[in-house]
């Protein structure tokens, strides 16, 4: 019931139809496969057979070099050599330097907004995966330099506004808003955090984008609240359509930003889009007061990476050099010099895999 067929070229043969795509859905998996005369053969398994073929190769002492449909010993990948090989002066943020490849990118994922990135419009992109951690961390030489200043903002908003998109994601209901849920557990976790606090707490959104998060704490909380972010456009908007005050700038330079200290710092899907997590959370604290909360949330690669889809979802995006797993979460914010109070992880209603953290000044 399966389909196999040879194509005659001027060159020569097409000896198979592609061994990880078509091939591969004909119900046939490609081995490549080395006898003990120093032979090589090249079998098309039955993939409802596959036990009687390992009977098979134990019983004429034969070993099998690589299954050449995408599996995870791909041997092309190794005769291909740089796939396998691992990126050099890149440390974890766990410490270590023993990294393993995860996937190879050579276009982008169907999730990711089309960046202009440089001008070949040759994409390739590799996902490597910390031995000792399980963080991710995403590899390529494409310029994305000016992402957070302008083309994040023009490829996400441009075509219908912020203001739209703003009223869109504040229109749905609280089943299906991740803002929603993320403003809940904030609110509830603060409220025996500051428990004894009696003045006025004062709190920062860093990155806040469109601003959703700050406008529903505004709704439900009698808090101080301003929003620091790296486009202007993000802080025209907070100023003008949320009612709160809007720093326009990067936390990393945050000295020049005068802003003086902040009870209650959040960092909702951020540090994952910086080059070096640990230094932004490092000057976050920098302006959380002593006893003050900071909140973080990251993608969680950890589990994403097991989805269906795996590295094509949008927690992999080039906007993402860090995906994180549990424990490269913890690393990270240890790392900062920071108490780490409760972790949690959820799959948020619009899909994606999240790890949240409240954490302290040490």
């Amino acid at each position: 019931g399966s389909e196999f067929d040879v194509a005659q070229k001027s060159w020569g043969y097409y000896a198979t139809p592609s061994t990880n795509h078509r091939l591969k859905n004909f119900g046939l998996h490609a081995v490549l496969v080395y006898s003990h005369e120093d032979r090589f053969y090249l079998f098309l398994v039955d993939q409802k057979k596959m036990g009687e073929f390992q009977s098979y190769i134990s019983s004429e002492g034969h070993k099998i070099v690589g299954w050449l449909d995408g599996r995870e010993d791909h041997v092309f990948k190794r005769l291909m050599g740089s796939d396998d090989k691992e990126p050099e002066n890149i440390r974890c943020v766990c410490g270590e330097n023993t990294w393993k490849l995860a996937h190879t990118f050579h276009q982008p994922p169907k999730v990711e907004i089309p960046f202009k990135l440089n001008e070949t419009n040759k994409y390739l992109r590799k996902l490597f995966e910390c031995k000792a951690c399980g963080h991710y961390r995403s590899v390529h030489s494409m310029d994305d330099k000016n992402l957070y200043s302008s083309e994040y903002v023009d490829a996400n908003y441009s075509s219908s506004g912020l203001k739209a998109v703003f009223d869109k994601i504040n229109a749905l209901p609280a089943d299906r808003s991740d803002n929603y849920n993320r403003t809940d557990r904030v609110v509830s976790y603060a409220k025996t955090w500051f428990k004894s606090r009696s003045s006025k707490i004062r709190g920062i959104d860093v990155g806040s984008g469109l601003c959703v998060f700050l406008h529903r704490l505004k709704q439900i909380c009698d808090w101080n609240l301003e929003a620091i972010d790296p486009d202007r456009r993000s802080v025209e908007h907070a100023q003008e359509h949320v009612g709160v005050i809007a720093h326009h700038g990067d936390l990393l330079s945050v000295e020049d930003l005068n802003l003086g200290v902040f009870d209650f710092l959040s960092l909702n899907k951020v540090i994952e889009h910086n080059n070096d997590p640990i230094a932004m959370l490092k000057k976050a604290s920098s302006v959380l007061d002593t006893g003050g909360l900071m909140y973080i949330e990251v993608p969680d690669g950890e589990v994403a990476i097991k989805d269906t889809d795996g590295a094509e979802r949008e927690e992999f995006t080039i906007d993402h050099p860090h995906v994180f797993s549990a424990r490269s979460l913890s690393h990270t914010i240890a790392n900062a010099n920071l108490n780490l109070h409760l972790m949690g992880r959820i799959r948020e209603p619009s899909s994606k895999y999240t790890l949240y953290a409240f954490a302290s000044k040490s």
